[in-house]
This record gives C-alpha cells, sequence and structure tokens, in this order.
C-alpha cells in the first residue's frame, strides 16, 4: 500500500513537470490521456522521485532537457514498470467512477472503449522485467514476417475495397519501415510530404486550429526530418493522388490520412482506423496481437541489424535512433535492441558449436 501512495506522489510530481492540470477531474469528465501525454508519462516513469521534485522547484529552470536529467537519475526497469502499473490502475478506478455516472448506454460504451484503448497504450509502453526485449524467438521471427509482407506483400489479400486498401497499405508501410508513432502518424500533413527529395517532417504542433478531432493526435518531440525510402515514397503518393485527392475534396482537408467512411469522409483519421490496419494485417499474417507498436519494434530492430552489420558504434546508434524515433535523449532503446541483437548472434553461434560436437 505504501509503495503504491508514492507512486501516485510521483504521478502528481509528474503532471506538475509536463503540466498536465486537473488529471483526476479531466479523466471522470471521459477526457482521457492523449498519446503525448501518455509517452511523457512513460518517460518520466524513468527518473527518480528526488530529481523530479528538484526540477518542480519554481527556482530550477533547466535551459534544456539535457541539462535537466543524466543518467543517474534513472531507476530502474522494475521500478518504472511498477509505477506505470499503478499510475495505469489509479486512472482506471478513476475513469470507471466517470463512466458509472453516463446514463445513455451508447455513450458509456463508447467511454469504456476509449479508456481500454488508454490503458492499453499506457500498458504496451511497460518496460520488460528482463534486460532483452526480443529474446521470444518467436516474437521476433513473426516481426520479420510482417516486414516482409510490407515490403514483399500483395495488400489486395487483406483490404478489397480500393481506397481503404491505398490508405491502409500507406499506413503499416509507415508504422513497419519508418517507425512513426500512431499520433504522429495521425497528424501529418501534405506539406510535411516531399516524395520528391525523399523526406517526411513529423512536426510538433499542439492546439491545432486546422484539427477537427475531439482528441487530436501530436508529435510529442520537437520537429524532425524523416529521411524516407522509394518504396514509402510510391505507397504514399499511389493514395495521395488517387483516393486521398478525392476524399480532400469533399472537405478541403490538409491532413494526408482520411477517412473513407460514408459519414465522415474526408475527415482526419482516428485512432481506430490506425488500429484496425495494424490489426487487419496481424489477421491476414496469424499475429492476432499485433499492435502499432509492434511495427515500431520492428523498425528499430532492422535499423539495429543494420548498424551491426555496418559496424555503427553504440553511442552513434543511440544518437541516430533518438533522432529518428523522437526518443528522449536519455532514451536507450537501440542499445537494448543491440544487445539483443548480440545475444542472439552468440545463441546462434553456440548452437552451432553444439551441433559439430
Amino acid at each position: 500500500m505504501e509503495v503504491a501512495a508514492n507512486d501516485l506522489l510521483f504521478l502528481e510530481q509528474v503532471q506538475i513537470f509536463i503540466g498536465l492540470q486537473d488529471l483526476e477531474q479531466r479523466i471522470e469528465d471521459g477526457q482521457y490521456l492523449a498519446t503525448d501525454e501518455i509517452q511523457s508519462i512513460s518517460e518520466l516513469s524513468g527518473v527518480s522521485l528526488d530529481r523530479l521534485r528538484q526540477l518542480n522547484e519554481p527556482k530550477v529552470k533547466p535551459a534544456r532537457l539535457g541539462q535537466a536529467f543524466s543518467k543517474e537519475h534513472t531507476v530502474t526497469n522494475l521500478v518504472k514498470h511498477r509505477r506505470m502499473t499503478n499510475i495505469a490502475r489509479y486512472i482506471d478506478m478513476i475513469a470507471k467512477v466517470g463512466e458509472s455516472l453516463v446514463s445513455n448506454p451508447i455513450a458509456r460504451q463508447a467511454r469504456v472503449a476509449l479508456r481500454e484503448e488508454m490503458l492499453d497504450d499506457l500498458r504496451v509502453r511497460r518496460p520488460s522485467f528482463r534486460r532483452s526485449r526480443v529474446r521470444n524467438a518467436t516474437e521476433h521471427t513473426e516481426l520479420a514476417r510482417v516486414v516482409e509482407f510490407v515490403v514483399k506483400g500483395n495488400p489486395e489479400e487483406i483490404w478489397f475495397k480500393g481506397d481503404i486498401r491505398a490508405r491502409n497499405w500507406a499506413i503499416v508501410t509507415l508504422l513497419a519501415l519508418a517507425g512513426l508513432r500512431e499520433g504522429e502518424l495521425r497528424q501529418l500533413k501534405l506539406q510535411d510530404v516531399d516524395t520528391n527529395r525523399g523526406r517526411l517532417t513529423v512536426a510538433r504542433r499542439s492546439d491545432d486550429q486546422e484539427d477537427p478531432r475531439l482528441r487530436e493526435p501530436n508529435a510529442k518531440t520537437s520537429d524532425r526530418v524523416y529521411p524516407i525510402t522509394e518504396i514509402i515514397s510510391d505507397r504514399i503518393e499511389e493514395y495521395l493522388y488517387g483516393h486521398q485527392g478525392d476524399a480532400a475534396e469533399l472537405t478541403g482537408s490538409n491532413f494526408l490520412f482520411l477517412s473513407h467512411g460514408p459519414t465522415s469522409l474526408g475527415r482526419p483519421i482516428s485512432k481506430e482506423v490506425v488500429y484496425g490496419a495494424v490489426k487487419d494485417l496481424g489477421k491476414h499474417l496469424d499475429i492476432p496481437e499485433l499492435h502499432p507498436h509492434s511495427l515500431r519494434a520492428a523498425w528499430i530492430q532492422n535499423l539495429v541489424d543494420w548498424a551491426h552489420e555496418h559496424n555503427v558504434p553504440a553511442g552513434e546508434l543511440d544518437r541516430f535512433a533518438n533522432y529518428l524515433g523522437g526518443w528522449s535523449y536519455l532514451s536507450n532503446m537501440a542499445s537494448q535492441y543491440r544487445g539483443d541483437h548480440l545475444t542472439k548472434m552468440a545463441y546462434q553461434a553456440g548452437l552451432k558449436v553444439e551441433e559439430s560436437r
């Protein structure tokens, strides 16, 4: 009980640090956490409580995030996992209280679906108790199958309608081959894409006046420019110069990915569209648990494999991956995957030794 109470005190410091006001009232009213807020909670859950308290003092004003934290201020994966678990339980409890006050059964069910989606997003970001993220050979193999299908597969095997197929094929391609977060993908605008030069801009736009969505997505980091390959460019263009243009004409929307439903045609897509596209892909490949974050994991694993083949130093890989992936400078995500790659290779080498005896 004392540990859980301390984790809630930690959550209070997180709210102060990121300016998250009236969290309990917001959750009770059904205004659930946005993707960038969930990501901030996830990242800060790896920071010590004492350090957050220091930074929340009015007199402490670090010029940059890089001056605010260092490796000595981090906690273990076990502590981070526990914090995020208790935070999720606390938010879940408050949300259920609010839902019980909603008399309309349809509105209440919609709130339940949004709550479960938010909690799934929180839980999937918890670190593993083990240091390795991909020691499960089946999981690694499944991610490899996903990437192989995205590169070489036929989307007509999954989606039959031309507009849905072109859009969803571009969506899963960006998630798997560029490693975008689903929130970053949903807030992309036409001016963010330059297929001639092979560049994609992930821009941070808080309170975007052009975004009609109640829970607008947002990039959680500062702007970054991402190089995109020919295959990504081709699939974006296939959608952009065909069905996207037809839908955009109806609403004048400047967003890249639009809805093609009968009642929402031409409006920017919801989170459910992205999750649905990935779920369809997983169903086709017999990977029912496939999630947008899984495709991001496939992207970083491929990046690490490339770095290993080209003898890229670990420090350079961290800096490169953190920029492209939009991670905090504190993140050691790439290093963990690199460690998993080396562990896998050592294991395979060990098997060969055993087989030769």
